[in-house]
This record gives structure tokens, C-alpha cells and sequence, in this order.
């Protein structure tokens, strides 16, 4: 294999080599040598190149020759040490290679040449590869005993030709190794390929070839050379590998759970069946969008989005935690969801370094489906229990319904087994209720015809994934007009009903109904929401046989609900005289400010005059008696101002404005402090703002402050206004240390005249904190009150 001068090993061997070699040209020139062959031709290595070999040879060896490059095939030389061997061979591209040997080595030369031959044949076969060359001057194809061997054939029995070795590839290779040949002679390049073969005797293997083609100098291929690998037993392996990797392929899609596992870098890089299944989608490996399984939004059961850096998988890779049943909602690419339970653990190499994650996770949606349901007829079982009303029972059925299923629309029928006619019970279209009686009753079905008739009477619900399938898709309604007409109406632009779900209603193994739940949208119900609203149904059987007790009161409703039509006309008509009242009441409200406050002056400046300017004429019982006057309408002055409050507050309008709620309470107390002797500790606290009616507010709060000051206990006391935190809506207290009240008699406490002291006592006339309320409702709020006797009292209120 010298010619092959580009190879690596070539030049290894020609440079390690103990005998002289030399390549020369064909025009008799010393192309390349090795230092062996310089110091037997005592020449410097660094000036043989170029010398014609005539200059190297005996005197006369090529002398007279027409061609200088033609050697012959041996002569020797005689050196002062010893004689010189030379041999000479012509190579296929034109070179001559020339071996020098000393004469007295040249046997054990020969021998160790065996030898090293015999060891690289046993080398090649130990490896199972063989050589071969073909030469496109003569067209033969020589094959090396081992290339042979391995093809099951004797030594030197190959036939030397192309033809001959496509014999032994298998034909469904014949042309991949064509190509790759042709290739190879097209362009120069080496080859590598992979085929399988047959034997002599019969039996199939692989063979992996690999070729170089030399070219001369006009380019056109010389010589091709290569070798032959069995790799027959890797193939084996492989294919062993294979099926175990398969075996554990299949194993792993069977599981129950998803498996997916990861690197370090979070990308995805195995994943089974499983997982697919879940996840909607097959994602790719590796690709950056699928990092922490990026690709599918992950939210918690609450809704929350989990941002990527927040995904467990991320938190395993980076902190190194393991996650156990941990649940959240995956939402596919395609927008439906199923709720993972997942289970996390880092992977490490022998180092403690994370290298990766695995995921396994389970499909947990029919499990919460099923706790959904399962509270969902506890619940409707409750509602429909709760009531004898059936248009109340439908309602709350119909809730119930669309709460786990599409609800568009919704029919009750009630079906009499003696007259065997089907009557629409309750009507629910396009997002409200809608009057039942303009659906006529129908007659059931002959066997075999209508849908509901047919769950009518099989007693089976009956489901419907497609609706309008080949049929024109419009609307038909049939209608019961108000005076008794029954006609049909169509309707192209209306959206068409897609799913239906149809669901017997079956009391005593009697069929009383069928209920219809119908979906604009197609293939909207599954298996799972039939046995769901067939529970529903039952237990409305259940509540529909108690109410159909009320059935034989149909004239006695309609009855009813002409009485209660002429009700509320009279409540109408009540309402107007009631207004009419209120504008006579106002009127009165202000004669009583402008007749009743003049006399009431007279009568306090009389009695005040008497007392004080003829106190020595009047006698000690008539001076009582004029206090006890003066008093009495003193009070009464006040509760005719405080009826004139309460009255003006139901019809003031309401401007509201941002009010400084801290400043104002700390305005206001200080206001009412000069009004009393008993001093007040006051803690506010800041930045409080409200939006209200400034002079409202400011009357509600004086209000609430003069009550502290007035129902407090001893010389002094403490009072704090401040925002009650992490409420809604927004509430503010006011709460002080004085005598409170027995709780029994909160509700009282701010309803007008009504007081829980002794006027003796403590003085008033039971309407401030009236107003109080009022003020607060018309905020659109409200105020509460918390105490008990001897600890103060807290009121609390809101505003809208």
C-alpha cells in the first residue's frame, strides 16, 4: 500500500522501515526516500531528492536504455562495508519503488517480511477485515484471502471482476453502493458505506466499505483501493440494543403516568406515549420553546399563571428540590386542560452536580372531575330539596346544569301516561327563561319516531353529537300564539342547536319527563355529563313528584296571578296616594318648623321670666313646675329639629367629594369637647380619605362623637377612629370606653325615639343615631354597632 503516498500510516511505515526505500519517477528521478535507503547509497537524505537514480546505480546499469525510468528488476552494489541489494517494482500509477538491502541481510530481511506478513494476515483476520484494489487499466479486482474469507469463499478463488462482488450484496443495496462508488470515482472523494451481504452459503451479514479512488494526471480514475469490515456482529448488537431500547419503549408507554425527563439546561429529551396524551401535543427534542416543558402553560388550581423560572422542574434543576404530588393545570395547545399531578427529582452525576431532571406525572382530572361532580349533586340535591315551586325547582336545576355542562338551552317536558301527551314544563333559551306555553302540547311518538319520545319510552337517555348533520341548518320553532294559533317559524341567522343530551325523568320506575339540555357547539357532551345529569334528574324527580301535588291548582294559579296582576295595580295605585302623602307630609314638616317653634319660644321665655324675675313671688311647687315646663319644651325644640333632620336626610341629594376623614374626626372632636366637661383622649389614625358628602359626614360623625362624650364614664375617657384592615369593602370604627349596652338591643339602637337610658340620666331624644344610619344608607353603606354593658362601644361603617 506504498502508493497510496497521502496516507498517514504509508508515511509511518515508510519512514519507521529498517530497509532502504525509493520511489522513483518515470522519468528516472528520486521522488521521495527514507534515511535507510540514504545511508546505503551514501547519499544525504537532504540532497537525494531530484538526482536521477542513474547517479545513485552501478556504473552501466541503465546505460544504453531508451527509458531511464525502466530499473531492472535487481542488481547489487558494492559499499566498503558490505554489498547492497537493490529490487525494483513498477507501481500502477508509473512510479518504481526500490528497496535496498545489505546483501548478508537480505534472507533474514526475507523472513521477517514473512513474518510480518503472516502476523498482518492474522491481524486482519482477528479484525475481520479484508483489502481489495481494482485497477481500471486491466479491470481486474483483486480481494485479499481475509476479504474472501469473510465472504465464505477459498483463498485465490474470487473471480476478479465488479460483476463477481455485486454478486455477494444483497439486492436491495445494490444501489446505495453504486452510488456511493460512482460518487467516489466522480468527485475523488473517499467513501464510507454501510451493506448487507451474502455469503457463499447462503447466510446474510453486514459489511461496511471504504474506498479511495487515485486518478493520473489528466484526472481520470487509475486505481481504486480499499477494505472490507464484517461488522456483522456489531449489526447484532445494535439490533439487539434495538429491541431491548424498544422492549423499554413499550414498557414505558404503557404506564399510566407521563414520563419525560430533561438536562440541566431544562430542554426536553425523552418523553413517553403517556405524557403525549397529556400534554395534547408532541413536542420537539431538543428545541429551546420546549425548555421546562415551556411550550404548555402551566396555572395553579386557583388560576395563578406559573411563570417558567417558577416551573417545579426549573426550581428542581436550580435548587436541587424534589417535588411530591404537587397539582397543576396544563392547558394544551389546542385550550382544553387537565389538571398533572406531578412528581419532580433531580438527576446527579458521581460529582453531586445536577445534570438533569425527571418528571413523572399523572393524569388527575377525572379524580377532581369526579370530586366536582360529586359536590355538584350534593349541592343540587340541596337546592332541589329546598323548594316545592317547580318553575324555583327548574331554575335550579338549570343552574346546576350549566355549571358543569354547555347550557344553551334547556326543556323540561312532563309526560301523562293516559292522555300520552308530552307537555313543555319549563323553557330556557338563549340566556333566559321563556314562556313554556308557547310550546303545544305534543302526542307521543309512535315507536321509533321523535327523539323524545323514544327516551320516553325505552327509558334510556339519548345522546346527540351532531344535531343539524344532514339536515338544512336553520331553526324551526313551533309557536302557541296568544290566541291559541299554533304555527311554525324558521329562522336562518339564529344559531343552530349542535348537541343534544336527553335524559328520561323516571319516579317509581315510571318515566314522568324527559329533560333536554341542547349546545350551539359541536360534539358538547361525552358519557361522563349523561351520568352526571341523570343524577341531577333523579333527584329533581324526587322534588317535581312532591310539587306536582300543586298541578290540580293550575286554574287556581292563573286565579292568582290575575289577583296579583290587580295587586299591584292597587299597590301602584297605593304608591301614588303614598307619594301624594309624603308631598302633604313635607308641607306639614314645615309648618311644624314654622307654627310650632314660635309658641314653644313663648312658652321657654315665660317660664324663664317667671324664675328668674318673680322667683321670690312664686311659690317652690310652682317654680318646679315652670322648670319642668321650660325643660319639657326645651326637649321638644330639639326633637322637632331632629324629626326636621331625619326628614330632610331622606331627600337631600347626596355631592359627593374626597373628604379628609382624619382631619375632620379630629376637627369634630374638638368641637364637641367644648360642648362637655368630660374630657376625651382621641387616637386617629392618618391619611384616612373617604369619597362622601362633606356636610353629611360631618353630621354622622358629630353625631357618633357626642354619644362617646355623653355616654361615657367618670371625668375622662378615650375614644379612637381609625380603618378596620384587610376588609371589603372599605370599613372604618369608631369605638370608645364608656357604659355601652346589653347586645340584645343592638338592632334598636338607631331606630327613631328608641333609647336604652333614662332621660333623667342622660338627656336626648333617641333620633341622632336615626340620622346616623340614614346618612350612611344614603352613601350606599351601612352602620353596625358591637358592645357590652360597661365596656365601651365600637360602631362600624362602610360607605359605598
Amino acid at each position: 500500500m506504498i502508493v497510496d503516498s497521502e496516507s498517514s500510516t504509508s508515511d509511518l511505515l515508510f519512514e519507521a522501515c529498517d530497509a532502504g526505500l525509493a520511489l522513483v519517477d518515470a522519468s528516472g528521478r528520486v521522488q521521495r526516500a527514507n534515511e535507510a535507503f540514504a545511508t546505503l547509497v551514501q547519499c544525504p537524505l537532504s540532497e537525494i531528492c531530484g538526482l536521477m537514480v542513474s547517479e545513485l546505480l552501478p556504473a552501466g546499469t541503465v546505460t544504453g536504455r531508451d527509458d531511464p525510468g525502466i530499473l531492472p528488476a535487481e542488481w547489487r552494489k558494492q559499499l566498503p562495508t558490505a554489498t547492497v541489494r537493490f529490487t525494483s517494482k513498477k507501481l500502477p500509477d508509473g512510479r518504481t519503488a526500490v528497496t535496498a538491502l545489505p546483501h548478508d541481510a537480505a534472507e533474514s530481511k526475507t523472513d521477517e517480511t514473512e513474518s510480518l506478513k503472516e502476523s498482518l494476515s492474522l491481524a486482519m483476520q482477528g479484525g475481520k477485515l479484508g483489502v481489495w484494489t481494482r485497477d481500471f487499466q486491466t479491470g481486474e479486482v483483486d480481494w485479499s484471502p481475509e476479504l474472501e474469507h469473510i465472504f465464505g469463499l477459498k483463498a485465490h478463488s474470487f473471480a476478479k471482476d465488479e460483476a463477481a462482488f455485486f454478486e455477494f450484496v444483497h439486492p436491495d443495496d445494490h444501489a446505495k453502493v453504486s452510488s456511493v462508488v460512482e460518487e467516489s470515482l466522480r468527485t475523488g472523494n473517499d467513501y464510507q458505506v454501510e451493506f448487507r451481504i451474502r455469503r457463499r452459503d447462503g447466510s446474510e451479514g453486514w459489511m461496511e466499505g471504504r474506498g479511495r479512488t487515485i486518478k493520473d494526471a489528466d484526472g481520470k480514475p487509475r486505481l481504486m483501493a480499499g477494505v472490507g469490515i464484517d461488522i456483522t456482529d456489531k449489526k447484532l448488537a445494535e439490533q439487539a440494543l434495538a429491541n431491548s431500547e424498544g422492549r423499554y419503549r413499550d414498557l414505558v408507554d404503557l404506564l399510566p403516568a407521563g414520563i419525560c425527563t430533561c438536562g440541566a439546561d431544562g430542554l426536553i429529551n425523552f418523553f413517553n406515549r403517556r405524557a403525549v396524551e397529556i400534554w395534547g401535543r408532541t413536542p420537539a427534542i431538543p428545541d429551546p420553546k420546549e425548555r421546562f416543558c415551556g411550550s404548555f402553560e402551566l396555572y395553579t388550581l386557583d388560576g395563578q399563571l406559573i411563570p417558567p423560572e417558577e416551573n417545579p422542574v426549573a426550581v428542581a434543576l436550580r435548587t436541587g428540590a424534589s417535588f411530591r404530588n404537587v397539582e397543576a393545570r396544563v392547558v394544551r395547545p389546542d385550550g382544553t386542560s387537565v389538571i398533572a399531578e406531578v412528581n419532580i427529582d433531580p438527576f446527579r452525576d458521581e460529582s453531586g452536580h445536577i445534570i438533569g431532571a425527571i418528571n413523572v406525572f399523572l393524569n388527575v382530572s377525572e379524580r377532581h372531575s369526579v370530586s366536582h361532580e360529586l359536590r355538584t349533586l350534593n349541592e343540587a340535591a340541596r337546592v332541589l330539596g329546598s323548594t316545592l315551586d317547580l318553575p324555583t325547582i327548574y331554575d335550579h336545576l338549570r343552574d346546576s346544569v350549566a355549571s358543569v355542562l354547555d347550557c344553551d338551552n334547556m326543556l323540561v317536558s312532563s309526560f301523562d301516561q293516559q292522555t300520552e301527551m308530552v307537555t313543555c314544563s319549563y323553557a330556557w333559551m338563549d340566556g333566559s327563561r321563556t314562556d313554556a306555553s308557547i310550546y303545544p302540547p305534543v302526542k307521543l311518538a309512535p315507536e321509533g319516531r321523535g327523539m323524545q319520545s323514544t327516551v320516553i319510552r325505552t327509558g334510556e337517555p339519548l345522546l346527540v353529537d351532531d344535531a343539524i348533520e344532514g339536515r338544512k341548518k336553520c331553526v324551526t320553532s313551533v309557536i302557541v300564539d296568544p290566541d291559541g294559533t299554533v304555527r311554525e317559524e324558521q329562522s336562518d341567522d339564529q344559531p343552530a342547536t349542535r348537541s343534544i343530551v336527553m335524559v328520561p325523568v323516571i319516579l317509581d320506575r315510571t318515566v314522568i319527563g324527559v329533560v333536554q339540555v341542547m349546545s350551539y357547539r359541536f360534539n358538547a357532551y361525552t358519557q361522563a355529563h349523561v351520568r352526571l345529569l341523570q343524577g341531577m334528574v333523579q333527584q329533581m324527580a324526587v322534588a317535581v313528584q312532591n310539587a306536582r301535588l300543586y298541578q290540580e291548582a293550575h286554574l287556581e294559579i292563573a286565579r292568582r296571578q290575575k289577583l296579583e296582576a290587580e295587586l299591584e295595580q292597587r299597590v301602584r295605585d297605593r304608591t301614588k296616594e303614598l307619594e301624594a302623602a309624603n308631598r302633604e307630609l313635607e308641607g306639614f314638616t314645615y309648618n311644624v318648623s314654622h307654627d310650632l317653634r314660635a309658641p314653644l319660644r313663648a312658652i321657654i321665655s315665660a317660664a324663664m321670666i317667671l324664675l328668674e324675675d318673680h322667683r321670690d313671688q312664686v311659690e317652690p311647687l310652682a317654680r318646679n313646675e315652670l322648670q319642668r315646663m321650660a325643660t319639657a319644651a326645651s326637649k321638644m325644640g330639639r326633637l322637632i329639629d331632629d324629626l326636621l333632620q331625619y326628614s330632610r336626610l331622606g331627600r337631600t341629594d347626596v355631592g359627593l367629594r374626597k373628604v379628609d376623614l382624619t382631619g375632620l374626626a379630629s376637627e369634630t372632636i374638638d368641637n364637641i369637647a367644648t360642648r362637655h366637661a368630660r374630657r376625651m383622649v382621641a387616637k386617629i389614625d392618618p391619611n384616612m380619605s373617604i369619597l362622601a358628602d362633606p356636610l353629611l359626614i360631618k353630621l354622622a360623625l358629630e353625631n357618633l362623637v357626642d354619644n362617646s362624650f355623653k355616654y361615657g364614664k367618670g371625668p375622662s375617657g378615650n375614644l379612637w377612629i381609625g380603618r378596620v384592615e384587610g376588609v371589603e369593602p372599605e370599613t372604618f370604627y369608631l369605638r370608645d370606653d364608656g357604659i355601652g349596652f346589653d347586645p340584645q338591643y343592638a338592632h334598636k339602637i338607631f331606630q327613631p325615639f328608641e333609647r336604652l337610658v333614662l332621660d333623667s340620666q342622660y338627656p336626648g331624644t333617641g333620633i341622632g343615631l336615626a340620622n346616623v344610619k340614614r346618612i350612611f344608607e344614603r352613601h350606599g353603606g351601612k352602620v353596625s354597632a358591637e358592645s357590652s354593658p360597661g365596656n365601651g362601644a365600637t360602631f362600624f361603617f362602610t360607605l359605598s
